[in-house]
């Protein structure tokens, strides 16, 4: 496609080239019919050539937007719809045949959406082809679907992630540090990567695209709507558990302040080590989780765990409705987990086994989290022993 622009280049410059030289002969010519005839076949020839190097590179666009799944985005709105527009297909909506299970959201907590999807007459045109969410670097990326890491590297000078699903769907996320390689396959809810903190087309963002067959789609279509994506008010709190369970529940130990505990007094967990909790605590999931991998094959996601007090500031900051008092958060003390993987869906076979299960290792599920509560949280565990 490339040799093919540059010979259309070619072809291009030498028509200009005999354009102007046609153009001085005219000049000289005896008579109008001759002047007319010198330079018509030029303009018609230029016309041909700026229509063809305009068909080239919307060919290059979509080509090389093929074999990377990657959307375009793009800061001007779409071109107004032919007469007509409007069925589902025409406004990024999957039909009711190609919709799939919902997904679970890239981001926990459920983060803002900053700028939504809009969706361009044609794959050309200017438009928006995807959604942008709030994030932090440094953030995990969760798979929102079961399927393979079809890309994993960089386009121009952004890190992106593109996953392959099941029906031809490909989900892509910029600017991600990769976790996982090409290939590779994921469960929903896996961590395959970070936010990274290259220039994107967006500040503080996550861009989620999603294709299928050459077709933009809104990602939002997709997410799943349950209880643990629910933003209550903001004045309203957690309520306390009206009888709380065996134990005097999380409190300070070992003479730290919440969020403010040296690592050196944390352990990891043993197949997440990037997360930290009390060391009985991690010893307890890593139990927990071997019993949770003979039944589903898979290790528990954990989307986080030991929070400290700056990470607790930003997150009452930037996600006010989902987050804690600084200073207060379970998370401070490394007694407490938010889980993925299907655990963060009320009703889901992974969530209906931590409720039968969990509480053999110590961990429980808070009343005002539970389906229900004041303030359901499917995610949220606390260690209580």
């Amino acid at each position: 496609m490339v040799l093919l622009l540059r010979r259309l280049s070619t072809f291009c410059l030498r028509s200009a080239l005999q354009r102007s030289a046609l153009q001085r002969s005219a000049t000289a010519a005896p008579s109008a019919a001759g002047r007319r005839s010198a330079t018509a076949a030029p303009s018609a020839a230029g016309r041909r050539c700026r229509g063809l190097l305009l068909v080239g590179f919307t060919l290059l666009i979509v080509i090389a937007d093929a074999q990377l799944g990657c959307p375009v985005a793009a800061s001007t709105r779409p071109v107004a719809a032919a007469a007509g527009a409007g069925s589902a297909a025409e406004v990024g909506m999957p039909s009711a045949q190609e919709a799939p299970e919902r997904w679970e959201w890239p981001l926990f907590p459920v983060p803002e959406v900053l700028r939504a999807f809009d969706a361009p007459v044609q794959n050309w045109l200017p438009g928006h082809r995807g959604v942008d969410l709030s994030a932090d670097p440094g953030q995990v990326v969760l798979a929102p679907a079961a399927g393979i890491v079809s890309f994993a590297g960089t386009v121009v000078d952004r890190p992106v992630v593109t996953l392959s699903v099941d029906g031809g769907t490909k989900i892509s996320f910029e600017p991600v540090a990769a976790r996982v390689k090409a290939g590779k396959r994921v469960e929903a809810g896996q961590v395959i990567g970070t936010i990274d903190a290259a220039e994107s087309h967006c500040v503080g963002c996550l861009h989620w695209g999603v294709r299928k067959e050459g077709r933009y789609l809104d990602p939002m279509s997709f997410v799943m709507n349950t209880d643990s994506s629910i933003l209550l008010p903001r004045q309203r709190e957690p309520k306390p558990d009206p009888k709380p369970e065996s134990g005097s529940g999380p409190m300070a130990w070992g003479g730290h302040r919440n969020g403010q505990i040296p690592k050196s007094a944390l352990c990891p967990i043993s197949h997440a080590p990037h997360q930290f909790l009390r060391c009985d605590a991690a010893r307890s999931v890593a139990a927990m989780n071997a019993a949770f991998r003979s039944r589903f094959g898979v290790d528990l996601v954990i989307t986080d765990a030991y929070r400290d007090l700056a990470t607790q500031r930003l997150l009452k900051r930037t996600k006010p409705h989902l987050s804690a008092t600084p200073g207060k958060s379970n998370h401070g003390w490394g007694l407490a987990i938010d889980f993925g993987g299907g655990i963060n869906r009320f009703g889901s076979a992974q969530h209906v086994w931590m409720r039968e299960h969990a509480g053999k290792y110590g961990w429980s599920h808070p009343a005002w989290a539970r389906a229900g509560g004041s303030k359901p949280e499917a995610w949220h565990w606390e260690f209580r022993n």
